[in-house]
Parts: C-alpha cells; structure tokens; sequence
C-alpha cells in the first residue's frame, strides 16, 4: 500500500516541476571590461546577454552615467538571450577628461531586469589639430596695399605655434603676417602690398598654416585694379624714390630734390626710433603707401608716446603731399617742422 501511495506521488509533483521550470525566465548580463578614450574619439564594449533559465524573451538595453558631452548608442536596442549587442560610447574634444562608472540595464518584456558596470577613462587628446578660416577676398589699386586677417582654430590636443606663408601673390606683390606664427586659438594680419609694375588682375591667394606636424591650407581672392589711386602723386614726374620690405631701422633723407615721389607701397617699417621715417629737403613731396607699426607697450604714457612721430617732415620749403599711409602705435602720425633741413 505504500508503495503504490509514492508512485503516484510522483507522477503527480513531476509534471508540476517541470511547469514551474519553463516560466521561470532569468538570464545574466556582462560586459567585456573597463574602457579607455582619448578625448573626440570613440569607444565600444560587447555587452552580452546569456539565458540562464526558462523560455527566452526579449531584453532591451539602456545606458546610464556618461560623462558630460558624450553619447552613446547600440548596434541592437534589443535582443532575445542568448545574445549580444555592441555599445558604442562617442566623446567630443570638450568631453571632460577622468573617470566614470558606466552602467547598462537589460530589462525583460516581463520585468526582470540585470545590470552591468565598467569604468570609463576618458584621457586628454595628445593629437594636435587645428583649422584655418576663409579670409575676405581683398582689391588693391596698383601701387596700393590692403589687409585682411586670417584665424586659426584650435580643434584638438594642446595649442602649438603655428607659422603661415602665403603663396600664389603676382608679379611685384610681397605678403607680410603680423605676427608671423601664433598659437591656436589666434589670428594674423596678412597685408598684401603692391608696386605700381604690379600686373592688374585677380589671383588665388593661398595661405597655408604649419606646426606640431600639421600643415592647413585656406584661399581667398585678391583683385588689383589698374592705375595708380586717382589723383596719386606718384602720377607726377619728380625723382622717384622706392621703399620696400620690412625696416626695422629708420629711414631719414632730408636732401630730397624737388618734387621727389616717394613709393613705400611696399614698405612696413617696424622700428622702435622716435622718428620712424625723417624727410626733408625739396619742396612738393610726395610720400605714398606703406605701413608704420610702433613697438611701445599699450600701457606707454601719452607723456612718452607724444615723442613719438611715425613721419617727421623737416624742410624750409614745406609742402607734402601724403597718401594711403597707416601708422599704428605712434604719438604723431606726421610732424611739420618748417624750420631746417638737419
């Protein structure tokens, strides 16, 4: 009697385990490690979802504890365990640089839920990078000279000094930057000067900046015009004398001829001379073009800058004409002294 009592016991409690057992859903979550990234680059991680027990059913993922300007995404939002999908957490070069605990979620259709975790460094970008921007397009009359800036950015890694060039300038046309190389974030003055051989025309002006192994490249146009300025007074038919380049001395000549016609178009004087640039002598000048950057610091005092003059004029017979001249940093941007020629 009790030995048939057990036996049907036990048909009775199997079919009821086995039941229990297929709806009792569970699985685990993992991930393939800690993570290193360098800042404006990606990083991916496998998370993997393994069935553990009961019929499988479908697991949808989500991310938390990302860093500051940084995203991420998965190759399948969704998966049916045993299974896998790819995280692919992306930073930008702002994204703050340290370490963070990220956590991913797998969540049943029925509740169930399991998390992972790994670390995620995320490391200063040591790889220099920067930009240039398109300068404005310039017209220069010939004879003439004109200015535009050109700006570098700084795209990723630490700032580095950048130095520029300009290439594709016309025949008699010189380029000067100030300064010559700067260190992103930053910008440069490119003046173009021309001499009135200059031929009339537009040219592709290229500027390419180089440093920390990097070199970028920006156009802009330039169109010369025909003719000297109207009304220039190296139209007239005095001596005529060229200045070109960049001084860094100053220029004196107080024995000029009558109607001397002056041609510094070309010219950038950069000297730190209380007197940049000293003529005298004849009578109906003509001094034309150039450019006069002093060298005083901006805290200077008037008291002090006022000594400054970017043309002193010394000549019995005064009269000067003067044109498309800039002075920049200088007390008096021309001085009149009727009263001698020394």
């Amino acid at each position: 009697m009790r030995k048939r009592f057990l036996t049907a016991l036990c048909f009775v409690l199997i079919p009821t385990l086995v039941h229990s057992a297929t709806n009792n859903f569970n699985f685990s979550l993992k991930n393939d490690g800690d993570k290193t990234v360098t800042q404006g680059s990606p990083v991916t991680t496998t998370i993997t979802a393994t069935l553990l027990l009961g019929a499988s059913q479908p697991v949808s993922f989500a991310v938390s504890g990302l860093p500051q300007n940084t995203t991420a995404s998965f190759s399948l939002a969704s998966c049916t365990p045993t299974c896998s999908t790819t995280l692919t957490v992306s930073t930008l070069a702002s994204t703050p640089t340290g370490t963070s605990t990220i956590t991913v979620t797998g969540t049943a259709t029925g509740g169930l839920h399991k998390k992972t975790s790994f670390s995620l460094t995320v490391a200063a970008s040591s790889s220099f990078n920067f930009s240039l921007d398109k300068p404005h397009d310039i017209t220069i009359t010939q004879g003439g000279s004109n200015f535009t800036t050109v700006s570098a950015a700084l795209v990723s890694g630490t700032a580095q000094p950048v130095s520029f060039s300009a290439s594709g300038l016309p025949t008699d046309a010189s380029a000067v930057f100030s300064p010559t190389a700067c260190s992103p974030t930053c910008s440069t003055t490119l003046t173009i000067s021309t001499m009135t051989s200059t031929p009339a025309g537009t040219s592709r002006i290229t500027v390419t900046g180089t440093g920390g192994g990097v070199t970028r490249t920006t156009d802009f146009s330039l169109t010369v015009s025909s003719g000297s300025p109207t009304g220039s007074c190296l139209q007239g038919t005095g001596p005529l004398v060229t200045l070109s380049g960049v001084r860094a001395s100053a220029y004196k000549n107080t024995s000029l001829a009558d109607n001397t016609r002056i041609d510094a178009s070309t010219a950038q004087f950069l000297t730190a001379d209380l007197k940049a640039v000293t003529i005298g002598g004849g009578s109906n000048l003509c001094f034309s073009g150039g450019e006069l950057l002093g060298q005083q610091p901006p805290a200077t005092a008037w008291s002090t800058m006022h000594n400054f003059n970017g043309i002193y004029v010394r000549t019995v017979n005064l009269f000067l004409h003067l044109e498309n001249m800039r002075v920049f940093d200088s007390g008096d941007g021309v001085s009149m002294d009727p009263g001698g020629t020394d």
